[in-house]
C-alpha cells in the first residue's frame, strides 16, 4: 500500500490451506506481508515447511489433509 507503513494485520492470525503452492502460497505471503501470524496447512509437508522458512518466524507449517477429520484432532 503506497504511503501506509502500518501493517494492517499485526496481532491477527490466519490459517491458510493449500499454502504450499499457487493461490494458497500467494495468500499466505500476502498475510505475512500485512503483519499476520500464519498457520500454513498443506498435504505437501516438505514444501510448506520450506515456505515457512522463507516467510520467517511468524509462520507455522503443518502437513495436514484438511479433508480428513482425524488430522484435525489435537
Amino acid at each position: 500500500m503506497p504511503g501506509n507503513d502500518v501493517k494492517r494485520l499485526t496481532g491477527k492470525r490466519a490459517v491458510v490451506t493449500g499454502a504450499a503452492r499457487g493461490i494458497g502460497r500467494a495468500i499466505a505471503t500476502a498475510f505475512v506481508d500485512a503483519g499476520a501470524e500464519v498457520i500454513l496447512c498443506d498435504l505437501l509437508r516438505d514444501e510448506v515447511t520450506a515456505l515457512a522458512q522463507c516467510l520467517g518466524n511468524t509462520t507455522m507449517p503443518i502437513g495436514i489433509d484438511v479433508t480428513r477429520a482425524s488430522d484435525w484432532v489435537c
